[in-house]
């Protein structure tokens, strides 16, 4: 996907497309995107439409993919605001409904406060009008540069 194709359902019409620079992200197969120029909190978004190779139970995406999308899209958004690579210190995440194949999945993080090395982010994962899980965590400062940072893609 590219900046100026749709943006999916959810994503605001401001946001731009942010690719990942994750072997792991990559191989779950999905898409970032940030809004800096419509939330000055620097929210986060992550967009997945499940496929089989996402079910956990027939038909029902996999609870590790839930989990897998929220902890990156809080994982950018933490990096973003400290502009260094931070990992994840705790997360707890609350599954709410279940995913099916099929249905586009959005992730939205957004930092809720910040210190000189931890950063407390909030996020929300839906499918349509339906809330799947919630999640909160603790991300801390590394001080490695975020990998791909001003790499063009």
């Amino acid at each position: 996907m590219t900046d100026t194709e749709t943006l999916p359902p959810g994503v605001p019409k401001t946001a731009v497309v942010v690719h990942a620079h994750s072997n792991f992200g990559s191989e779950i197969g999905y898409c970032h995107y940030i809004d800096e120029a419509a939330d000055p909190e620097l929210v986060y978004y992550l967009g997945l439409t499940l496929q089989e190779k996402h079910a956990g139970a027939p038909g029902r995406g996999h609870g590790a993919v839930t989990m897998a999308m929220l902890d990156d899209v809080m994982g950018r958004a933490a990096s973003k605001s400290m502009n260094q690579l931070c990992y994840t210190a705790t997360m707890t995440t609350n599954f709410c409904a279940a995913s099916r194949v099929g249905q586009f999945l959005l992730a939205r993080a957004t930092v809720s406060r910040k210190g000189k090395n931890l950063v407390f982010v909030d996020a929300t994962l839906h499918a349509e009008d339906c809330l799947i899980a919630t999640a909160t965590g603790t991300w801390a400062n590394s001080g490695l540069p975020i990998p791909g940072a001003g790499a063009k893609d």
